[in-house]
């Protein structure tokens, strides 16, 4: 059980910078209509609130900038590569736990804000 996982970057970042739920929803459904898989973005963002920087886990350092640059003009591709980039954290936490000795899980499942994208 690892409640939260402790990163300061979450489903909030998404909300704070893509908008509302319907606004949300609405990109959500644009992406799905996209061929699958989806390539990868290529964007590299860190997304942690504005104006609170620092990071907890899984890197520890209190004056971690949030990272939205470079921002595309498709606002369905930047909420993608936001999407990318809090999942690639959440690989980085589970690596960072495997280094310190926990084993690989096994199923995954999410709850909260983000959890519906």
């Amino acid at each position: 059980w690892l409640a939260s996982g402790a990163s300061n970057a979450g489903a909030a970042c998404l909300r704070a910078e893509v908008g509302d739920d319907a606004t949300l929803a609405r990109l959500t459904d644009e992406l799905m209509a996209r061929p699958s898989p989806l390539p990868r973005t290529g964007l590299a963002y860190y997304p942690l609130p504005r104006g609170r920087p620092g990071e907890r886990f899984p890197v520890s350092d209190a004056s971690k900038p949030p990272v939205y640059e470079p921002r595309p003009d498709d606002d369905a591709t930047f909420f993608l590569g936001l999407l990318e980039s809090l999942s690639d954290i959440e690989a980085d936490g589970y690596a960072a736990l495997r280094r310190l000795g926990a084993p690989a899980p096994r199923r995954i499942l999410t709850a909260g804000g983000g959890s519906i994208n």
